[in-house]
């Protein structure tokens, strides 16, 4: 992951887009960023554009806020997409964050399919001194899993439900959905992934973790109860 990063860097560096996904340009309209990123995402094989998901909650069990609005940047390998990766990026990035990646997969054997790459909302983040990033929750403290925001966690999981069951009404089935994420997108993906409603094709998480772990077994889905999962982290994670 470490040799990853550094050739993400080095690609990001040729195309002036360094600092994209940094927290001090948290605040900045998703428009402006996905201008800053067209010409790379075309590699990807289609065009990509900003698009809104407002949550809907027809797969969400639990009682959540009906206000969450995501933005997400989008885009397609070819026409009628029949499959979906959605990508859930870390703690004070954006949804530019893992265009690079999609850049290096080849998923051609798989046929057309949609890469969705949502935005965080921006809000204080508790651990930085307050100061307003893109985050999927709050973070407390140091001890993610004994001090957890779950309100915070539960309004996230509700939105990116809300993207799974977009995703199906476009004509992707949910088993044709891989879930993943990075970090804190990492705990965004098992939580929402293990207690969404329809069986996914995979999940897959990258330097994170379990949140709401005591929940977990009374809230998962007993259709995903044997979904595939992969997990990994950095040597210096």
């Amino acid at each position: 992951l470490d040799d990853a990063r550094e050739r993400l860097q080095q690609r990001l560096e040729e195309r002036g887009l360094a600092g994209a996904g940094r927290a001090d340009q948290a605040e900045q309209p998703a428009a402006t960023v996905g201008e800053q990123v067209f010409d790379a995402r075309q590699r990807v094989g289609g065009e990509f554009h900003g698009a809104d998901s407002t949550r809907r909650g027809d797969n969400v069990a639990m009682n959540t806020p009906d206000t969450l609005r995501l933005e997400t940047l989008e885009g397609e390998t070819g026409p009628a997409p029949r499959a979906c990766i959605i990508v859930l990026h870390g703690l004070g990035a954006d949804g530019n964050d893992f265009v690079p990646i999609a850049e290096e997969l080849d998923l051609s054997a798989v046929g057309p399919l949609r890469f969705v790459f949502p935005h965080a909302p921006v809000r204080p983040v508790t651990i930085n001194g307050g100061y307003r990033m893109r985050a999927w929750y709050d973070i407390l403290g140091a001890d993610l899993q004994r001090r957890e925001d779950e309100a915070g966690l539960r309004e996230s999981c509700a939105a990116i439900m809300a993207l799974l069951d977009r995703e199906r009404e476009r004509g992707v089935a949910a088993n044709r959905i891989v879930l993943a994420g990075f970090s804190q997108g990492c705990a965004m993906t098992l939580m929402a992934g293990l207690r969404y409603g329809e069986r996914l094709a995979g999940l897959a998480g990258m330097s994170g973790y379990l949140p709401l772990a005591d929940t977990t077994a009374a809230e998962r889905s007993a259709a995903n109860r044997d979904v595939p999962i992969f997990l990994a982290h950095g040597t210096q994670d």
